[in-house]
């Protein structure tokens, strides 16, 4: 349950239109005395980019950098986010991969899902002090960063996890093929 609640506390605090909308996390205490939760969130009818290239093969040059256009743009609002004060406090996805990434049926928009491994540097916190307060160098095995990997995120990682996201939407080959 600490993982969901952490999760939820991050997503309370991303504000945009292409991360689907947080409304809250539902615990339920079972007869049995231990905890479940689920978090609320906007439902996004679509599919994810993993469900597409198996589908429908890879995408063509046009998509992928659409896909990779969109994206940067996400990643720069999650990366440039300020708390109350003004101090930049960037919130890391560290699981950027086809699967967490979707499109909406009803127009094509992008979503960026999935922020259990999300971290948010707070004011003067190192890098290397946000991993061991997260899952520290956890992540999907062919899209994780070097320095991830080592237990040292940045923002940084998540534009490498996106690089062998263009890749492997663009040339259809897995993440795992591509190292």
């Amino acid at each position: 349950m600490e993982l969901l609640r952490r999760e939820a506390a991050r997503l309370a605090l991303v504000k945009h239109i292409c991360v689907p909308a947080f409304f809250g996390l539902v615990e339920i205490l079972d007869a049995k005395g231990k905890w479940h939760g689920m978090l609320a969130q906007e439902l996004i009818i679509g599919r994810t980019y993993r469900e597409l290239l198996r589908e429908e093969g890879r995408l063509s040059q046009k998509e992928a950098l659409g896909v990779l256009s969109g994206m940067l743009e996400i990643l720069g609002y999650l990366h440039n986010m300020r708390d109350q004060s003004g101090a930049v406090t960037p919130v890391l996805h560290l699981d950027i991969k086809p699967d967490n990434i979707m499109k909406r049926s009803s127009d094509g928009r992008l979503y960026l899902i999935d922020f259990g491994l999300a971290v948010q540097v707070r004011d003067n916190q190192s890098m290397g002090r946000v991993s061991s307060l997260s899952l520290g160098g956890s992540g999907t095995p062919g899209y994780i960063a070097p320095e991830q990997g080592k237990g040292n995120p940045g923002p940084g990682s998540d534009i490498y996890s996106l690089g062998i996201t263009f890749l492997e939407l663009w040339s259809g080959r897995s993440a795992t093929e591509l190292e």
